[in-house]
């Protein structure tokens, strides 16, 4: 679990420093506020809200389920992304 936590960290690292060039790259200047404040707002709503759901498993289970929650979870989004992801036309 050490080792995959580890990973998941150097994973997540990537995209929060990068999506603020990214939006950049993507919208105007008068278009950037809506998208910026939805990633920063989700970033900070989701700190808040994993503690808080990772506090009520902790209490009511095993510290263990929290990593295990965290693998389901992961796995599912994987799967969503790849089955929802656009796939190249082959000709």
């Amino acid at each position: 679990m050490i080792a995959a936590r580890f990973w998941a960290g150097v994973a997540s690292s990537v995209f929060s420093t990068l999506i603020g060039g990214v939006i950049t790259d993507m919208y105007q200047t008068h278009e950037r506020d809506g998208p910026m404040a939805m990633f920063v707002g989700a970033a900070i709503f989701g700190i808040g809200l994993g503690s808080l759901i990772a506090g009520f498993i902790a209490r009511y289970t095993t510290w263990r389920w929290i990593f295990w929650l965290q693998a389901i979870v992961n796995g599912l989004l994987v799967a969503i992304f790849a089955w929802v992801s656009e796939k190249p036309e082959v000709r």
